[in-house]
């Protein structure tokens, strides 16, 4: 990502600059982010609760190349070994959200919802 100064102030975007935090940006963001769409949202979506869950990054490792290799290519972390816990229902819901294709992910923050309160055993 690059930002470009003006007058001491930085501009938070620019033609063919990414714009995000790595560890919950979606694969497709990475690699060209015309492409993203709302699925990208229920990608950050798990990532963030991966992380509020577990209190870990979902893929831990050292240096930007490396993460955006993991994000692209790697399957997350299994949650579970942080948060043994934590219903196997749960990990799954949270694995789909960020799924590497947006066309296997939650079709939008609605429906990931309902899979997660169903997970859970409660009402909304």
């Amino acid at each position: 990502m690059k930002a470009v100064e003006t007058s001491g102030l930085s501009k938070l975007t620019t033609s063919g600059a990414m714009m995000g935090t790595l560890h919950y940006m979606p694969p497709e963001q990475l690699s060209d982010a015309a492409s993203a769409d709302h699925r990208a949202d229920v990608y950050a979506l798990g990532a963030t609760l991966f992380h509020a869950l577990t209190g870990e990054v979902p893929f831990r490792r050292k240096g930007r190349v490396a993460i955006m290799r993991a994000i692209s290519l790697e399957p997350p972390e299994p949650m579970r070994a942080a948060r043994p816990e934590l219903p196997q229902e749960v990990e799954d819901l949270v694995h789909r959200a960020m799924a590497k294709q947006p066309e296997d992910r939650w079709p939008d923050a609605r429906a990931m919802e309902a899979a997660l309160v169903a997970a859970l055993g409660r009402q909304p």
